[in-house]
């Protein structure tokens, strides 16, 4: 399949009806995902595209704040805990997810860390 290019990604006109898209930046912690997110969010609106950046892991959550405690080495998990609780963040914003297509022409930037 030929790339797209970002004017009929976002503006749908290779489709009969517009649909968001999802954009996904991952990377390792402090990899500077969150700033090149935060141009490309710039970038879009400055296009015209309606877009929102979400950050991954959430730390504005119970789970979310757990991730965080273990990546500023303020606790000890075990991989698979670690592993299940960045899962679980995820999870937390599935409903989000799920109106990427719903919300037309909307764009969602994702920053996410990996381990």
């Amino acid at each position: 399949m030929a790339a797209k290019t970002h004017e009929s990604v976002l503006s749908g006109s290779n489709s009969e009806s517009k649909r968001g898209a999802l954009i996904v930046l991952e990377g390792l912690d402090r990899s500077g995902k969150t700033s090149q997110s935060s141009k490309l969010l710039t970038y879009l609106e400055g296009l015209g595209h309606s877009a929102e950046l979400w950050r991954f892991p959430d730390r504005s959550t119970n789970v979310g704040q757990m991730i965080s405690m273990y990546l500023s080495n303020k606790s000890q998990l075990d991989d698979h805990t670690i592993h299940l609780l960045f899962s679980a963040n995820r999870w937390e914003k599935s409903l989000s997810c799920t109106s990427v297509a719903a919300d037309a022409p909307t764009a969602k930037l994702v920053s996410t860390s990996c381990l």
